[in-house]
């Protein structure tokens, strides 16, 4: 119980500090988290994740509570319609926030499910053409193995391409669909770096290039599978600003 109240603390501190940096706050705490491992249900930790911010709400209105107040008896008329004004804006600008929110929820899940892609309307027939391809290439680097080894081997790790199974000694590593297309993509380019771009292009597609943030949550998740200790990762190397390696395992 100590331990993870400990953690709970740890996962505050990083939301507090993150909150105030232009970074994504919640990003931070599941990488956190992919470290230090609450030991909770799925759903609570989703739901943790939205309540922690509270304090940083609450911080804000306690610190601007004045500001904020469109009822203080400090404040002149003018200045009670000026407040009234920014909630107004305030009101507004958290519209499209949350119609686009909702509609990006059901991607995630989907994305999260094992879809390869998820394509929202209204969308033109060259980006669903173009979407295509880009599955069609990918399609091309796991079931093409006329010009490879069926089989990948690089110390304990074993990809079997014919079967899409990949193997850590004699247990079979449990990946989702996306994982083990990041996996198998590294592993064909073993000993290169591949950069943020290159990886979510091929595969994502073009229109999740500049997302590095789900590229570094999926692969948080991928090496706590992978590697015996994520913190000094045998397998995926980090460059840091530049994206990732497979290194050679003798």
């Amino acid at each position: 119980m100590l331990i993870e109240m400990l953690k709970v603390i740890l996962l505050g501190i990083v939301e507090g500090i993150t909150e105030w940096l232009p970074i994504s706050s919640t990003g931070h705490m599941i990488l956190v988290d992919e470290f230090i491992k609450l030991n909770v249900p799925k759903d609570f930790m989703e739901m943790f994740l939205v309540v922690i911010q509270l304090g940083a709400i609450l911080a804000v209105c306690v610190i601007y509570f004045h500001k904020l107040n469109p009822f203080s008896p400090k404040k002149s008329a003018k200045e009670k319609r000026e407040t009234v004004d920014i909630w107004g804006k305030v009101i507004v600008g958290c519209l499209p926030a949350a119609v686009i929110g909702l509609a990006f929820n059901d991607k995630i899940d989907a994305l999260d499910a094992g879809a390869d892609d998820y394509l929202t309307k209204p969308f033109s027939v060259e980006e669903l053409l173009a979407r295509l391809r880009v599955t069609q290439r990918r399609l091309a680097l796991i079931q093409n193995v006329s010009n490879e080894q069926a089989v990948y081997q690089n110390g304990p790790l074993r990809i079997d391409y014919s079967v899409g199974c990949a193997y850590l000694g004699d247990n079979e590593l449990s990946l989702t669909a996306m994982e083990y297309k990041l996996l198998c993509l590294l592993a064909r380019n073993t000993g290169k770096v591949l950069t943020h771009r290159f990886i979510l292009q091929n595969v994502w597609g073009s229109s999740w290039e500049n997302d590095i943030g789900s590229l570094r949550v999926f692969m948080a998740t991928l090496r706590k599978k992978l590697e015996k200790t994520p913190g000094a990762p045998q397998y995926i190397q980090t460059h840091i600003g530049v994206g990732y390696r497979m290194q050679k395992v003798e």
